[in-house]
Order: structure tokens, then sequence, then C-alpha cells
């Protein structure tokens, strides 16, 4: 029976997280970032505040129309 032990955990290593910066683009569209010159790579996650409850007074029913045209698709697209 071959049996293998789990490895030792070395010594901690420092870690510095990045710097943030938070700004509004002229489109009122909020930007974090947070640049990590030594990787390769760039991640992007975008929120917005849509629905129902993001609604202005007056214009109530704007999400369930978007949410139907989706579903529904255009002439090129369908809906999938």
């Amino acid at each position: 029976m071959v049996t293998s032990l789990r490895p030792k955990s070395g010594p901690t290593r420092r870690y510095r997280f990045p710097e943030f910066h938070d700004e509004v683009l002229s489109s009122g569209i909020r930007l974090l970032t947070a640049p990590v010159e030594k990787l390769p790579i760039a991640t992007i996650l975008v929120i917005v505040d849509a629905g129902s409850v993001a609604e202005q007074r007056g214009k109530e029913g704007i999400a369930s129309l978007t949410a139907a045209g989706l579903l529904e698709g255009t002439n090129r697209f369908s809906g999938a």
C-alpha cells in the first residue's frame, strides 16, 4: 500500500493589494480599476442597477417591456 503525506506549508509571503482607482465617466458609469502590472490579464465585472427597482416614477413597466423584448429577439437574432 502506497501512502503519501500532505506537504508542509512554506513560510508566509507578503502580499500588497493593488491601489484601487474610482472614477465616474462622462456617461455616468462608475469605473473601479485595480491595475496589477505584472499580470497580462484583464477581468471585467459589470454591475447594472436595473429592473423594476431602478425605474423612474412615471416610467414604470420599462423593465418588463425590455425583458419581454430580450426573450422575443429581433429579425436577425432569436431571443435565445
